[in-house]
C-alpha cells in the first residue's frame, strides 16, 4: 500500500495537481493515510527484522531489494 502511494505521489507533477496546491498539505495527507493504515510500521518491521542489517552489496541488502 505504501509503496503505491509513494509512485502516485512520485509521479504527480505540480502540472497535475494545479498551481494552487499546497506542497506540504499534500504531504501531510499522503503521510496520514499511510500511517492511519498501519502498513508502514509493519514494513518497517521486516525491513528491520527479517531482513536485518543491509550493507551494500551484501546478501540482506539483495534480499531488501527483492522485498
Amino acid at each position: 500500500m505504501f509503496k503505491r502511494l509513494l509512485l502516485i505521489w512520485v509521479f504527480s507533477t505540480p502540472v497535475a495537481w494545479g498551481q494552487t496546491t499546497n506542497d506540504s498539505a499534500m504531504v501531510r495527507s499522503l503521510f496520514d493515510e499511510v500511517l492511519s493504515r498501519g502498513e508502514a510500521h509493519q514494513n518497517l518491521r521486516v525491513l528491520c527484522k527479517d531482513i536485518g542489517h543491509r550493507l551494500s552489496g551484501s546478501e540482506s541488502a539483495q534480499r531488501a531489494i527483492e522485498w
